[in-house]
């Protein structure tokens, strides 16, 4: 049975749906018959969005974070502003934006990336709270968009690939952002950014990505870990194939990144807490 936090965190960090007024008790749920999908549908846990579009989360301390949301963790690298602070991330690396936050983060991400050089758009993977706005950004600022290979259908029908079981289901039947064309499909080893390398890291969805720049050991690792409240796996609900992304959680912890950017927590600078997490 999913905990009452990650249940909170599997709904509120994992969706970026147009519309969360029907709250979803994941974690009564359980995932498991037909009380748990009554419940499902009750919506004891409320879970909004506030003026901008923002996911509404609880403001947890996180161990070994840099508080500042919007510091520049590393050379080339900046972080946009979020609310609240590292929710929902989204990077800049050089003049690649990764990720787009929810549908309604439009307006912020696009402010803050007034002029600034951006010319390409890529998403580590198709779930509506990292493409929420992707459609809109490219078409404000005539981007291509990039990501994984497997991804890229759902990110074209804006449909995402659901995990197994009954609360997946119920959340995939919500309003998803719509999809975008796809120019290209990443494969390991494509360049990214200034100095970033693509890494086949599925499991979260089919084909998500990480990005690895050798020279400084910087990881913008998307869902592959959370790091909030504390640095985790992401929630077994929202993730395609959990079994696969603690492999990629491996792989990628076994680079022992000395800066991993996550798409929901704050940066970490603890190679050896990503190996602990992974033994």
């Amino acid at each position: 049975m999913i905990g009452a936090q990650d249940g909170v965190e599997a709904v509120a960090l994992g969706l970026g749906v147009q519309r969360l007024d029907v709250a979803v008790d994941v974690a009564q749920c359980g995932g498991a018959g037909a009380e748990g999908d009554h419940r499902a549908r009750a919506g004891h846990v409320p879970v909004g969005l506030d003026v901008d579009g923002d996911v509404q989360l609880a403001r947890h301390g996180v161990e070994g974070a840099i508080p500042s949301p919007d510091a520049d963790p590393a050379e080339g690298v900046h972080q946009l502003a979020g609310r609240p602070p590292h929710a929902i991330d989204v990077y800049l690396l050089g003049d690649v934006l990764v990720d787009a936050g929810t549908p309604s983060a439009r307006r912020r991400i696009l402010r803050q990336l007034t002029g600034r050089d951006v010319r390409t758009h890529v998403v580590t993977h198709a779930h509506p709270d990292h493409f929420g706005s992707s459609q809109a950004v490219c078409e404000a600022l005539g981007l291509p968009l990039w990501t994984g290979e497997v991804d890229a259908e759902a990110l074209e029908t804006g449909r995402p690939v659901p995990a197994a079981g009954r609360v997946p289901a119920l959340l995939a039947r919500m309003k998803m952002p719509p999809g975008h064309p796809v120019a290209r499909r990443l494969r390991e080893g494509d360049e990214v950014g200034p100095g970033f390398v693509v890494l086949d890291a599925p499991g979260h969805s089919p084909s998500h990505i990480a990005l690895w720049r050798q020279s400084d050991r910087t990881l913008v690792c998307g869902d592959v870990f959370f790091n909030v409240p504390s640095l985790r796996p992401p929630p077994p609900p929202l993730t395609f194939d959990p079994a696969r992304n603690r492999e990629s959680m491996r792989r990628l912890a076994a680079r022992r990144p000395a800066l991993a950017l996550f798409g929901h927590g704050p940066p970490l600078r603890d190679p050896e807490r990503m190996l602990r997490m992974t033994d």
